[in-house]
This record gives C-alpha cells, structure tokens and sequence, in this order.
C-alpha cells in the first residue's frame, strides 16, 4: 500500500531537491511524483506517492522548511486492479 504526501509551498528553484532529500534522509522511496504550479507560478503542489506508509516523520520535518506553506498526509493510493 502507498501513502501520498501533498506539500503546497513557493516556487523555488531549490525546493524539489529540498523535499526529496528530507524523503531520502527518512528513508522513503517515491513511487510517483506529479507536480503543478499556480497560475501566477508563484506556487506549487507536490503530490507525492511513496512505497511505504509512514511518512507522518517526513511531514513533521518538511513543514519545518521555510518555503513549505503546508504538508498534508492524502489519501492511501488505490491500487489497480490488473
């Protein structure tokens, strides 16, 4: 089961490699990573899904960064049917 990480922050050209360090640090894998800007391209969403189910370390430390305006733990992805 896989668990997504949605993290809403300023667009900054340093920020991805911010966000997947810190995953890297605790140890996380990502499985998927989607990402859009807002209209402005004063922001972005991050929409991560990981390998595994316990991201709430991963949360606490991201919304430590200064850039970071939210983390929030999304929905559990659904697996396909095959």
């Amino acid at each position: 089961m896989s668990e997504t990480l949605v993290v809403k922050a300023k667009n900054e050209e340093t920020l991805l490699p911010r966000v997947l360090r810190v995953l890297a640090q605790q140890g996380l894998g990502v499985k998927d990573l989607r990402m859009s800007t807002s209209k402005d391209a004063k922001e972005m969403e991050l929409r991560i899904t990981l390998f595994s189910e316990c991201a709430e370390q991963a949360v606490k430390v991201l919304s430590k960064q200064a850039a970071i305006m939210a983390v929030s733990l999304g929905y559990p992805a659904q697996r396909k049917a095959i």
